[in-house]
């Protein structure tokens, strides 16, 4: 099991402008916008963990449900 975690591409370039206030802005400029997957880690589980973590996240996901 991979543990990652997914960033949008920083822009290509910033532009800096000044606004009719003389108050300095940035505007971010992207060519193609791109999503970049991290991997974070890497786990091995046997079986018997994979079931029991399953188990924990299906009651984790359910509290969450009920909370809200």
């Amino acid at each position: 099991m991979s543990l990652y975690a997914e960033l949008v591409k920083p822009p290509d370039r910033i532009v800096l402008e000044l606004d009719e206030q003389g108050e300095l802005t940035q505007r971010p400029v992207y060519g193609k916008l791109e999503v970049v997957r991290q991997v974070e880690a890497t786990v091995m589980l046997s079986l018997d963990q994979a079931e029991s973590l399953g188990r924990w996240l299906r009651n984790e996901a359910q509290q969450a449900k009920e909370n809200e």
